[in-house]
């Protein structure tokens, strides 16, 4: 939402080149990386890669920061302690400070990533292609929408896992 917003999406086109030219204008206006990718439908394709990147992505740092905080260590220490090295992402950085701080409001809704990996499962299933981890953190989101966190941050995975881990949580009621 706020990528658009603020002109810095990653935009990924499939089609002929002159369209693609014709059309790049326009992006730029809400995108600041944008790529002909290949033909027509190649879009789509890198669209889907991108959100397997980014949920797996994730699904780590969650992982990691409900770990440090079950077992005692300030997850937000922890961030401050790995973000330069080999674990540093753009999701630890970004998402890590907002898990840590129990803060779920939505920079990308919980019920658009619910709906963008429905659609990259399909795709795998079309092609015969396996993405098991994939499919276990769309099953993890959904368990987060069924507790009314639709329109909370895509971070709000951490919730799933604490559920999992047995502690008690629902969305915050939406204002509106």
């Amino acid at each position: 939402m706020w990528g658009a917003i603020e002109g810095r999406l990653a935009i990924m086109c499939g089609g002929e080149p002159r369209d693609f030219d014709e059309a790049k204008p326009v992006m730029e206006a809400y995108g600041k990386k944008i790529t002909l990718v290949g033909p027509l439908g190649m879009g789509q394709v890198t669209k889907d890669c991108n959100q397997v990147l980014v949920v797996a992505s994730i699904l780590g740092t969650a992982e990691a920061l409900n770990l440090a905080r079950r077992l005692g260590a300030d997850p937000a220490k922890v961030i401050e302690a790995v973000k330069d090295g080999a674990a540093g992402s753009w999701t630890l950085n970004n998402l890590g400070p907002k898990m840590a701080a129990g803060d779920d409001a939505a920079g990308f809704f919980v019920k658009h990533q619910v709906k963008d990996l429905r659609i990259v499962l399909e795709s795998a299933r079309a092609c015969g292609a396996p993405v098991p981890g994939t499919a276990l953190i769309h099953e993890l989101y959904k368990a987060v929408l069924g507790r009314g966190g639709g329109e909370c941050g895509n971070q709000t995975l951490i919730r799933a896992l604490q559920v999992l881990g047995g502690e008690e949580w629902t969305a915050p009621k939406q204002q509106g």
